[in-house]
Formats: C-alpha cells, sequence, structure tokens
C-alpha cells in the first residue's frame, strides 16, 4: 500500500455521496474539483455525469444517474454501488471540505508524476532547456487555481463605490502613473487588468514612452520590461542617458566629459537598485511572457510588464493577422490573470507614410483587426517635427527656383515650429474619453516631458 499514489477513496466516495443526496453540494467544489481530479476513474466519470445532469438543470440522484449512464453503468460498479455511495453520505456540512481533500490529493500525484519526469528525463539526451521549459509549464499550470472565484455582488459594490468617492473626494485613483500629467489625467492611470497599446512609426519614441512609463512605476512598483528589438545593455544605456541628463549620442560614441563620466556611473548605481527587470530574448511567445511574468511576480510581486513590441513575438496562426490576433487576446487573458497592466508596442502600417497628412489612425496599426478590438486603451505618438524631417522635398515641373525655395523656406519654418512637440493621441479607452495632449520630447536626453500648454495646436 505505502507505494500507492496519494489518493483517499473514503472521501471520494462520501463526496459523491452527499451529491447524490444534495444535488447543491455540487455549486461548492465544482469550481475547482474536476473529473480528472479523482483517483479512481469510475468517480470522475460518475462525478462528470453528476454535473452534466445537475448544469441540465434534472435532478441527479441514483436513478437519473444510472439512466445517464446506460451501457457506462456496468463498468462503475452497477446499481449496487451507486446506493452503497449514498450512504456513505454521513453528513453533507463538510462536503466542500472533501472536495477539496480529493483536489489536494490530486495535485500531489501530480507532482509526484512531475518529479519521475525529471527523474527519467535527465538520464536521457534530452537539452536541459526544454526539460525546464516543460517542467515551468507543468508547475504553473498546477499553481493556477482552475477557477475564478467570483464575489458577491455586495463586495463588488463596495470597490466600486470606493473608487467613486476616491475621486469625488480628489483623492489619487487606482492604477500605475505615467509620469505624464496629461495623459494620466486622461487615461486615470494604468489600470489592473487592462491592456494598452502604443502604436507609432519607426524613431517616433515608442520605446522611449513605455521605457520611461516603466520607470516611473519602478519607483515604487517592480516592472518586468520584455524587449524584443534592442538588447538590455541599449536599455540600460538610453535608463542613463535620461537619468543623468546626458546626450545619448555623445554616451554611445564616447564623447562625454569627464563630468558626464561620474554622472552616469553615479546614476547606473542608483538605476540598479530599482526593480526593473528586463529580458531581451527574442521571438518570445505569450506562453513565454506569461511564464516569466508569473514566476517574477511570484519573487519580486511585479506590477506591470512592458513588452516592445508585439509585431517581434512569434505565436500560433495561418497568416500574421490570426498570429497577432492570438498574441492581443493572450495578453489580454495575462493583464487579467496577473491583474497589472500589460503595455504592448506596436508598429504602424508604412501607409501611413505615403499620406499628406500622416497623424495616425485606427487603420494603421499592423495586422490591426484584432489588436484594436483587445486593447482597452491605444496611443499614437505622432510627432510632426519626425515627420516632416523625412519627408524629402523635390521640385516640381515647371517650378521655379524661387518658387522651391519659398517651399524649402516654409517646409524649414514648420519643422521649427514643432520642434521638441509630440502629441499623444488617444484613439481608444474603453474607460473613459479619447482626445489628443500635447507634451514635449527631448530626443537627446530620450524623454517626453509635460508642457502648460494641452489640446489642439
Amino acid at each position: 500500500m505505502k507505494d500507492l499514489p496519494p489518493h483517499n477513496l473514503q472521501a471520494e466516495q462520501t463526496l459523491l455521496g452527499a451529491i447524490l443526496t444534495d444535488n447543491e453540494v455540487m455549486e461548492r467544489v465544482a469550481e475547482y474539483l474536476l473529473p480528472h481530479h479523482f483517483a479512481m476513474p469510475e468517480h470522475g466519470i460518475l462525478y462528470d455525469k453528476c454535473k452534466q445532469l445537475i448544469d441540465e438543470n434534472q435532478t441527479a440522484n441514483t436513478i437519473t444517474l444510472a439512466a445517464s449512464l446506460a451501457d457506462e453503468l456496468p463498468t462503475v460498479g452497477g446499481v449496487e454501488y451507486l446506493a452503497q455511495l449514498m450512504g456513505s453520505a454521513v453528513t453533507i456540512i463538510n462536503s466542500g471540505e472533501y472536495g477539496r481533500i480529493i483536489y489536494d490529493l490530486a495535485q500531489k500525484r501530480e507532482l509526484i508524476h512531475l518529479s519521475e519526469y525529471i527523474a527519467e528525463s535527465t538520464r536521457t539526451q534530452a537539452e536541459h532547456s526544454e526539460i525546464i521549459e516543460t517542467v515551468e509549464r507543468e508547475l504553473t499550470a498546477l499553481t493556477d487555481d482552475n477557477s475564478h472565484d467570483v464575489s458577491t455582488p455586495k463586495s463588488q459594490m463596495g470597490l466600486a463605490i470606493a473608487n467613486i468617492e476616491a475621486a469625488f473626494n480628489g483623492d489619487i485613483p487606482p492604477g500605475q502613473e505615467t509620469g505624464l500629467t496629461d495623459l494620466d489625467n486622461i487615461l486615470s492611470r494604468l489600470r489592473d487588468g487592462s491592456v494598452y497599446v502604443i502604436g507609432a512609426r519607426p524613431s517616433m519614441g515608442k520605446s522611449v514612452l513605455a521605457l520611461q512609463i516603466a520607470e516611473k512605476i519602478s519607483e515604487t512598483k517592480p516592472v518586468s520590461f520584455f524587449s524584443l528589438e534592442m538588447p538590455a545593455e541599449e536599455l540600460q544605456e538610453r535608463r542613463i542617458s535620461t537619468h543623468a541628463n546626458i546626450s545619448y549620442e555623445a554616451l554611445r560614441a564616447g564623447t562625454i566629459t569627464s563630468d558626464e563620466m561620474k554622472r552616469s556611473v553615479e546614476s547606473s548605481n542608483i538605476l540598479e537598485q530599482k526593480p526593473m527587470f528586463v529580458n531581451d530574448k527574442p521571438g518570445v511567445s505569450v506562453e513565454y511572457i506569461r511564464r516569466h511574468a508569473r514566476r517574477q511576480m511570484r519573487k519580486t510581486g511585479v506590477r506591470a510588464v512592458f513588452i516592445d513590441y508585439l509585431q517581434l513575438m512569434s505565436g500560433d496562426g495561418f497568416n500574421r493577422v490570426d498570429i497577432i490576433g492570438n498574441i492581443t487576446r493572450g495578453l489580454k487573458t495575462l493583464a487579467k490573470e496577473l491583474r497589472c497592466p500589460v503595455v504592448a508596442l506596436s508598429q504602424l502600417n508604412r501607409g501611413v507614410e505615403g499620406r499628406d497628412s500622416q497623424v495616425p489612425r485606427m487603420s494603421d496599426l499592423r495586422e490591426s483587426g484584432d489588436i484594436e478590438q483587445d486593447a482597452d486603451v491605444i496611443v499614437f505618438i505622432h510627432r510632426e517635427e519626425q515627420s516632416l524631417n523625412q519627408r524629402k522635398l523635390a521640385m516640381r515641373e515647371g517650378e521655379t527656383t524661387d518658387s522651391f525655395n519659398k517651399r524649402l523656406d516654409g517646409h524649414a519654418n514648420m519643422i521649427a515650429e514643432a520642434k521638441g512637440l509630440a502629441d499623444l493621441i488617444i484613439a481608444k479607452n474603453r474607460q473613459g474619453i479619447t482626445g489628443m495632449i500635447e507634451c514635449g520630447f527631448d530626443g537627446a536626453h530620450m524623454k517626453f516631458t509635460n508642457i502648460a500648454h494641452t489640446g489642439e495646436r
């Protein structure tokens, strides 16, 4: 008997008998207990049949269960065994405890199977990384509560009215600050369980904005940053540039002064104490991010996840639109599971560059359909200065030199007027208003800044 895996057949019999005696017992265990949790397969079959009957608003008793089992009845012990189960129900008061005993023992059996897999796999030629990945995946599945406990209407209303009262009293709203006052005002900060997509063409500042927001959050809470495009050290150089207020180009080129070198070291010493965890593995999947974010959450209590950027992730699907759709749905699930904001960056289609107005719009999101649907908030970055600098003017057919020079002067004036400014366009906001805010952009030091003026220019 000592070699048998952990099990308690009496608890299984007692629970099944309690369900047959009072079908309301099923409500106490159905949220977490599944047929495969029963050590005795026949008990799993009986539990599943009872649940099916109750879900169909039928009474589950020995008569209806026997009829539902039909040809399977002899394999589970026949009518005699069903009657025996009814006699096992000494009480229904502690039925929930019996369900938890069954569930806990099932978890222990899974751990035994997992340990056996580890022992067997390490004796083979299997790659250690594959073994670790499998173990992590299985452990994550075990630690996942397969239920979602539904709180009472009273508790839900209590939380809702608490948020309303906080806003009414001018208290700080729940969520994470971005560090940009106007953005926080229009979004009411970054909310737990929500997906935020930041979209822009290359060189507009997507990574800068994401890193800046992550930096702000990491002042008080741990952050997980998945950098699929930039190596971790490059991202850290950007952080140093911003924190030490040193030109990023000079820092990279090695043309900084001795004082700036000193400030760089001082900044690195400060920044390395902040809980921002950067993972720069390329081409990762949602499942990879989920496993690592959950692990980081268990270790450090991570309260926000950043991904730079969506189109560099791997996933399943028939085409890129299908793949991106699966990824964005996965990120929404991740945000709700971890109960923290997930911020994902997205490239825009090249079509935006061919328009007279290069202000982004929803249709510019690359493989956009599901991104637009799954995101709670979509923010576009537009810097007119960058757009104008990328636009090369050429003489038109029949145009005079004077006319062309006037156009060049006008173009240069427009660039000067737009210099150092950026528009953050909130194109979608599931919990609030949409609109546009104006902020400053300091490209030399890799940061966006608050400015007094807001609204349209």
